[in-house]
């Protein structure tokens, strides 16, 4: 009984470690992701002041469903976060 209980205790830590690590990495990619937003925002409202559009009236619609997170175009499968 005491090896399948620290058995258990053992897979359960591995699982806790393992979703820990996925979260650190999802919260990394997300940083990343608001950064590049934040910058290629700013260049986008830059635009639209030159072309002669009043930016202070400007109404933004964001989904509130997005089924992905992304960083810039992904290099592989894990830069991209299924929500």
């Amino acid at each position: 009984m005491a090896s399948i209980e620290s058995q258990e205790d053992f897979l359960s830590s591995m699982h806790k470690r393992e979703r820990a690590s996925r979260l650190s990495n999802q919260m990394t990619i997300l940083a990343k992701s608001l950064c590049e937003l934040e910058i290629n925002y700013r260049e986008f409202v830059r635009k639209l002041e030159e072309a002669g559009w009043d930016t202070s009236s400007l109404v933004l619609r964001i989904p509130k469903d997005v089924p992905y997170l992304v960083v810039s175009t992904p290099s592989r499968t894990s830069d991209v976060i299924k929500t």
